[in-house]
């Protein structure tokens, strides 16, 4: 079934509010039959959703207090109680002692039962905000998700590859990790030197060990929340760039096997997509191919002049995902503004004079089964209005939505649109 698609983080409406349902509103009116959202997991430095201290909890800024009762909290612990009772645990110590887990005590740190059952005891007040904290998100998640729902809307998320390294999960798990190595990317036409992601790398011959537990887990409870889920950095499933800690540069890393089909042996079906950008192998569209997942094309990256480049829509297949962007990508009218060569060669390819109504109305024509179109596009915004620049720190995650620019006009416009390439 052919479906259109909007790229739309939760942060871009201050969370789980009445802007949220307004959003949600627009998207029914309009055909969309698809949310994508970033991971709603703690956000890291800078409130990036992909450096969070646990691949479970939820980003408790999200939530509106709600009256709760100790019966309630109680009932979700009993449920919750093989993650929760660590991330409380673990945010706690964190906030408390002000230094990352490696930091803590010894017998903290290697989780002494007797030393976890003294500090849970000391920090029980705080331990029990975050599990109503964490009680609020589920509820108000699963309301948001329901409203969804009846409109016919469904939820792709957002499954980051690597955890950070101060983290719940590696703290409880760390004959899973090689914390001596740092996870990245080699040398290419970007960086010189490549780039350090700081992240520990996995150690799979751990994982192979217990059958993927960890890792099958960890998806099904993502589905919990979502459809379905786009693999961020599917690549490193394949293989991946494993850097010795302490290392110069990133160039010292070394390609490294992953798990490959093993692991979605483990897992069994599940409704997945595969983030498959960066430095592509034959060995990783088989891998794709072989497990049958929808791949990604995003348009932003098609348009070099004289490169016959597999994003181009003449390339595109059936079982895909095109973007016009990603949360990564500047906006359409951004990146027309600061690449006028491709901005001139989407026109000749595209036959348009506006190359951003050109791209928009190619990712809708695809052959590609689900079409996606950052919010900030349908909107018309520029550079300002960008996520996220890959590799920078400061002046990320922050842009809001302006509800107000959701009009009826706009849902109509995209609906026609929507249903002139049989996406309704």
């Amino acid at each position: 079934m052919r479906e259109l698609g909007i790229l739309a983080h939760i942060s871009s409406f201050g969370g789980f509010t009445k802007e949220l349902f307004s959003f949600l509103n627009f998207l029914d009116a309009s055909g969309v039959r698809v949310w994508q959202t970033l991971p709603l997991c703690p956000a890291g430095p800078g409130g990036c959703p992909y450096h969070s201290t646990s691949a479970w909890a939820g980003e408790a800024s999200f939530t509106k207090d709600d009256a709760v009762e100790d019966a309630e909290i109680d009932a979700f612990l009993e449920r919750e109680f093989t993650w929760l009772a660590d991330f409380a645990l673990f945010t706690a110590l964190r906030e408390d002692l002000g230094k990352p887990w490696w930091e803590w005590p010894e017998d903290v740190i290697r989780r002494d039962s007797a030393a976890l059952g003294r500090e849970a005891a000391r920090l029980q007040p705080r331990m029990r905000e975050i599990f109503k904290e964490q009680y609020l998100f589920y509820r108000q998640w699963s309301r948001v998700r329901d409203y969804a729902h009846n409109r016919g809307i469904s939820i792709m998320g957002d499954l980051p590859f690597y955890v950070a390294p101060d983290s719940v999960d590696v703290w409880c798990n760390q004959s899973l990790f090689h914390l001596d190595k740092v996870a990245g990317c080699p040398p290419d036409a970007f960086s010189e030197t490549g780039q350090f992601w700081g992240n520990p790398v996995y150690d799979w011959d751990a994982h192979r060990a217990n059958g993927y537990g960890w890792w099958c887990a960890r998806i099904r409870h993502s589905l919990r929340f979502y459809d379905r889920l786009r693999i961020d950095h599917f690549r490193a499933l394949e293989a991946y760039w494993s850097i010795p800690e302490g290392a110069d540069t990133a160039a010292a890393g070394e390609w490294v096997k992953g798990p490959g089909y093993e692991l979605f042996e483990a897992l069994g079906p599940a409704p997945l997509v595969a983030e498959d950008l960066g430095f592509l192998t034959p060995e990783v569209y088989a891998l794709r191919d072989r497990v049958g997942l929808p791949g990604m094309a995003v348009l932003q990256f098609a348009f070099t002049p004289g490169c016959d480049s597999l994003y181009l829509p003449h390339h595109h297949v059936k079982n895909s995902v095109v973007y016009t962007g990603t949360h990564d990508n500047d906006t359409l009218r951004g990146w027309v503004e600061t690449h006028p060569e491709e901005a001139k060669f989407a026109c000749e390819y595209l036959g348009c004079t506006d190359p951003v109504e050109g791209i928009t109305r190619a990712a809708l024509s695809s052959v590609a089964d689900l079409a996606v179109l950052q919010l900030q596009d349908v909107l018309g915004l520029g550079g300002e209005a960008r996520m996220n620049v890959p590799g920078t720190v400061e002046g990320n995650w922050g842009w809001k939505a302006d509800v107000s620019q959701l009009t009826p006009d706009l849902a109509k416009k995209l609906r026609a649109q929507a249903t002139l390439y049989g996406r309704v």
